[in-house]
């Protein structure tokens, strides 16, 4: 479900084109204690997994990932359809994963909402309200 930017113009601003996108982000539970319980190389090797798991399960559906955010993901997809499909998906890849000492659990939020983009640092990152309520 994408949408053609419109082009919304405020009095005295400049034109700013927003579209409607369908966010995902995702968050580790407990991330910031983990690498001090199991040591970081634990942790890292935890992660990666995750990650790998993460971005394997996103390309087939097709989902841009917008950025890493160091315990978890900012993305957004095609569809709702997609989005919830995929996160169903991810939630059993990690219950199935064979952890070993550190095993991972992850928050995942998805919403659907007016968005724009905006370049920050060489890198290209979407704003609004939708992708506010989505890291919620």
């Amino acid at each position: 479900m994408s949408a053609e930017p419109t082009t919304h113009t405020a009095p005295g601003s400049p034109d700013t084109a927003s579209r409607i996108a369908v966010l995902i982000f995702s968050d580790l539970v407990g991330s910031t204690a983990l690498p001090g319980k199991f040591g970081a190389a634990a942790y890292a090797a935890a992660l990666r997994m995750h990650n790998e798991s993460f971005e394997r399960l996103a390309a087939e559906e097709g989902i841009t990932i917008v950025k890493f955010t160091g315990d978890g993901y900012f993305a957004s997809c095609p569809s709702a359809a997609g989005a919830v499909r995929f996160a169903l998906r991810f939630q059993q890849a990690l219950r199935d994963m064979a952890w070993g000492e550190v095993a991972l659990a992850t928050r995942l939020g998805i919403h659907l909402g007016e968005v724009s983009d905006i370049t920050a640092a060489g890198r290209t990152d979407l704003i609004g309200s939708a992708a506010n309520l989505a890291s919620r």
